[in-house]
């Protein structure tokens, strides 16, 4: 019994402090939220299927930016995720994902002192070549590390000058049979930027049969840092909802001049900031096809536009925005 007391202690203890690590995290995550990007379609996870395969669609409605002009947009994103075992213990994932953004936006009334619009992109490209080995040390330890490249630009912007990259390392410590907790340190190059450095804390708490409790790598349309409350109602029917901070940066195509002849985002670098608050319903047909259905609001969205040697061109915040959604999942 007493042995029981100091283990149910020292897991409390824990939970506490990833709890409050990771509310730090959050507290700062928004502005470097790019710096762990690594989809939430792959898991270090021995027991997964050895290959899942993802698409998905979604859309966000339009919203007023300051600066009077209006922005939508719309997501599409393609990847693929496969474990190759070389034994018990280590595995190795590989990793590509393909996003396409789609941007609508209306300059609306002119820049009055400027006489231009602020933000001119359109088509925006997005893809990330990944690999991560993972060791399981024993039953309740595992680390993990990797490193990946990503290109991410809008169309006709030069590729070399899209290109990022970087690394992580990470463990998962299963605590007891409803309680894992981890940590991911991700470190990344950024767009006309300093390198960002960021640990991400996760916990995976099934608290209550059929309840799970989830923070750390949250995806919606994009890889970002949040936190996940999931309900599973029957076997083939899961509820849930949660947030996740996202940022987006990207180079610009040169060919699209900001402010003609006073000055330009020529290669320069845009970014988009938001927080969605998403709702979800999962149908599972079989153990290995996943379909999600996605809606929520966007908050605490903010554009921003920057010279090619990083100054500050403009930067407004946008509306909430409302935003719908569909994913679905193979494993083999």
């Amino acid at each position: 019994m007493a042995t029981t007391a100091r283990a149910n202690t020292v897991i409390s203890g824990a939970l506490s402090v990833f709890v409050l690590l990771f509310g730090s995290t959050l507290a700062t995550t928004q502005a470097r939220a790019q710096a762990v990007d690594i989809p939430a379609i792959v898991q270090a996870n021995p027991k997964a299927p050895n290959t899942i395969v993802m698409a998905q669609y979604g859309y966000q409605f339009e919203a007023d930016v300051d600066d009077d002009s209006e922005i939508e947009k719309q997501t599409a994103l393609f990847g693929v995720s496969h474990r190759i075992d070389f034994d018990e213990e280590l595995s190795f994932f590989a990793l590509g994902t393909y996003t396409f953004y789609g941007y609508d936006i209306d300059s609306g009334v002119p820049n009055s002192r400027q006489g231009v619009a602020n933000y001119r992109w359109d088509d925006v490209h997005r893809g990330v070549l990944a690999g991560i080995l993972s060791y399981q040390v024993d039953e309740d330890w595992q680390l993990f590390g990797g490193a990946l490249v990503r290109t991410w630009g809008e169309g006709g912007a030069d590729f070399e000058d899209t290109l990022t990259g970087g690394a992580l390392i990470g463990f998962d410590w299963a605590a007891s049979d409803n309680l894992s907790l981890g940590l991911i340190v991700g470190a990344f190059s950024q767009l006309e930027d300093s390198a960002a450095i960021m640990p991400v804390p996760t916990i995976d708490w099934r608290f209550a049969e059929g309840w799970r409790f989830y923070t750390g790598l949250v995806s919606v349309f994009d890889p970002g840092v949040g936190a996940e409350l999931t309900w599973q109602v029957v076997d083939e029917l899961q509820v849930g909802a949660g947030l996740t901070f996202q940022n987006r940066r990207f180079r610009l195509d040169s060919r699209t001049p900001s402010v003609a002849g006073v000055r330009s985002d020529d290669d320069g670098v845009a970014e988009e900031r938001s927080t969605p608050v998403f709702a979800t319903v999962r149908w599972r047909p079989t153990q290995k096809v996943m379909v999600d259905l996605l809606g929520g609001v966007t908050i605490g969205g903010q554009l921003r536009v920057e010279s090619d040697t990083g100054g500050q061109i403009a930067e407004h915040d946008y509306d909430p925005a409302p935003f719908v959604g569909l994913r679905g999942t193979i494993a083999f």
